[in-house]
């Protein structure tokens, strides 16, 4: 076991949400669209091609308000990032990932 202090490896020790360099460093993206990106990937399903979670469930996890998901949801989208899917009345929108020139 790791004591509090002592140095780790962290591309080997957490399992979790990545940012593509490519993104990273795009000015015109901001902060919240950047992990909203990051979050959305690790949702993504190889079998269907699409990632589904709830507006509520993302927004949460994110830590941010729903306002502001739907903010970085659309300028994923702007950008062509990610396209959206709308499921039906109570149902989760599913997002795909689009190739991007950078």
């Amino acid at each position: 076991m790791t004591e509090i202090g002592e140095r780790i490896n962290p591309k080997r020790r957490f399992v979790g949400s990545f940012l593509p360099n490519c993104l990273l460093l795009r000015t015109e993206l901001s902060p919240g669209a950047k992990i909203v990106y990051a979050r959305l990937a690790q949702f993504f399903n190889d079998e269907t091609g699409y990632a589904w979670p709830s507006q509520d469930l993302l927004a949460e996890e994110v830590g941010i308000s729903n306002r502001e998901l739907i903010r970085s949801i659309n300028e994923l989208r702007e950008m062509l990032l990610i396209g959206t899917e709308r499921r039906g009345l109570g149902e989760t929108n599913r997002y795909y990932f689009l190739e991007h020139e950078w």
